[in-house]
């Protein structure tokens, strides 16, 4: 299992540096599904390590919305992507906690600028 999560967290590095390289020479069209499949993988890491208990699902989709957030600087999509994924259940609750969060972190900074 530790086996997979390194080829998993390896694939994640070297996909996200691949997404930077394109912000960094100006191609930034077409950033929603990376950043979204950036974070499902980074969810499903971080739910796996921390949280075992929790279902894959449930970390992937939090993963995703919590990176959306960070990365376009837009919580309010973020979180009816996350309402309407899971509806009104606890996971919706984590994941509008977790958006908080990432867009906390994350200030005025966004990929947005770049377009």
């Amino acid at each position: 299992m530790l086996a997979s999560q390194l080829e998993l967290l390896t694939a994640w590095l070297l996909f996200g540096l691949v997404v930077v390289a394109l912000v960094a020479c100006g191609l930034v069209g077409g950033l929603f599904l990376p950043l979204l499949s950036l974070g499902a993988v980074l969810g499903l890491l971080v739910g796996r390590a921390w949280l075992p208990d929790v279902p894959a699902v449930a970390c992937i989709g939090i993963g995703a919305c919590c990176m959306l957030a960070a990365g376009y600087g837009t919580p309010l999509t973020a979180i009816a992507l996350a309402v309407s994924s899971f509806g009104a259940t606890s996971a919706a609750w984590a994941t509008v906690v977790g958006i908080v969060l990432a867009t906390s972190v994350a200030g005025e900074r966004s990929v947005s600028v770049y377009q």
